[in-house]
């Protein structure tokens, strides 16, 4: 990336920050929320895509916000099936700040 440059994560990298900020492992997160590591596995590497109820357990098991953690997957209109920013899958740094604040 080009100097100055600000990272850009999807949501399978915000839930691998969120594990690692909790010190936790696939396993950890699998027991706690009933499913396989194999599942979580999957998750995180964008092959499925969890439930909204499992990114809220997510969020708070790992005491990340929910809205920085589904920036890009879940809008208010969650029975939506391609939120809006789905396809793009990134979300700036920035961007979140500056929603956070206003």
């Amino acid at each position: 990336a080009p100097a100055g440059s600000e990272p850009v994560w999807d949501t399978p990298d915000r839930m691998r920050k969120a594990l690692r900020v909790a010190d936790m492992t696939l396993e950890d997160m699998g027991d706690y929320l009933g499913v396989t590591r194999q599942a979580v596995g999957h998750w995180l590497a964008g092959r499925r895509r969890p439930s909204l109820q499992t990114m809220r357990l997510w969020a708070m098991r790992t005491g990340v916000p929910f809205e920085w953690l589904t920036a890009e997957w879940y809008t208010a209109r969650d029975s939506n099936p391609e939120p809006a920013g789905y396809a793009l899958g990134v979300v700036r740094l920035a961007d979140y700040r500056a929603r956070r604040v206003s």
